[in-house]
């Protein structure tokens, strides 16, 4: 029901906006195309990142951000372990990271408190924005029976998911809530998630947001890669995280690609009840070198 132009007549204002309060630098964390068009209409003296010149070039402006742009046709073994974070720091032109802080809001504090009723315990995202990622059934119920005889009194198991996953794991928690009576599902927002993950123990996840929210919280965590999760890139950036992956040649794929397999291998060929035993020790604290 809008016009054509609806969307270039909004981002006008947009820009012009943007243009009146005058800004001196603008650095463009996001390297696509659009985002680079965007930072082409912006008047700042000072461009750092993907942009278009005047001539509509594509340029970067130093050599981190254009490795981020290319990291993935980038032959280069030393730069291509970087972590993003590194990348971004070294092309924002910073010295060093700061600790990452972020601050809890009211209405996050209230629905993490709504949720956990005073209890503690271990939270899991079953679910990823890329069905690759996800972690399978039995992986997950693997680690519930290990997790279980460690858990104090009390302390439940947090499914954390957005609205839109509320289905889904209510089937699931339902499915098991016959072997288990300490399920508990946590559908919250980003704000509730974070003060939830602030109070547990531990957080067993894929590759999401989830995982880089949790790096800020001090909750230990245990990320599972699977699919194009490559854990050097963008895996949790803590030293109280632990990144387990798989071993399979097609590991990891093509972010973007559906698997061509019928199963995953990724997820299939791992032995779910020495990650479960992983997972046990890092709850514990004990150490996992030599394992």
């Amino acid at each position: 029901e809008k016009s054509v132009l609806f969307a270039y007549d909004e981002m006008k204002v947009f820009i012009q906006q943007m243009n009146d309060v005058g800004f001196d630098k603008v650095i463009n964390l996001t390297q696509n195309l659009l985002s680079a068009h965007l930072c082409s209409c912006l008047n700042a003296s000072s461009k750092v990142g993907m942009v278009f010149n005047k001539d509509r070039q594509l340029g970067f402006q130093n050599y981190w951000f254009s490795h981020l742009y290319h990291s993935d046709e980038q032959s280069d073994v030393e730069l291509s372990s970087l972590h993003f974070a590194d990348l971004y720091q070294l092309g924002a032109g910073l010295n060093c990271l700061r600790p990452l802080e972020i601050k809890e809001t009211s209405k996050g504090l209230q629905e993490a408190e709504s949720i956990m009723r005073g209890q503690s315990g271990v939270a899991i995202q079953f679910f990823s924005s890329d069905e690759k990622k996800d972690l399978g059934e039995e992986l997950v119920i693997s680690s519930l029976r290990a997790l279980r005889p460690m858990l104090k009194k009390g302390d439940q198991f947090f499914f954390l998911g957005a609205p839109s996953e509320k289905d889904r794991l209510e089937s699931f928690v339902q499915k098991l809530s016959g072997e288990f009576d300490n399920l508990q599902l946590a559908i919250c927002s980003f704000e509730g998630a974070y003060s939830l993950l602030s109070r547990v123990d531990l957080f067993l996840t894929p590759d999401t947001s989830l995982q880089h929210l949790a790096s800020a919280s001090g909750v230990k965590i245990v990320e599972i890669a699977l699919g194009g999760s490559r854990v050097v890139r963008t895996g949790a950036y803590t030293d109280d995280a632990l990144l387990v992956t798989s071993k399979v040649d097609c590991y990891p794929c093509t972010h973007s690609k559906s698997c061509p397999f019928s199963t995953r291998h990724c997820l299939e060929k791992m032995n779910v009840e020495e990650v479960a035993n992983v997972i046990v020790k890092k709850y514990q604290g004990e150490s996992l070198k030599g394992m």
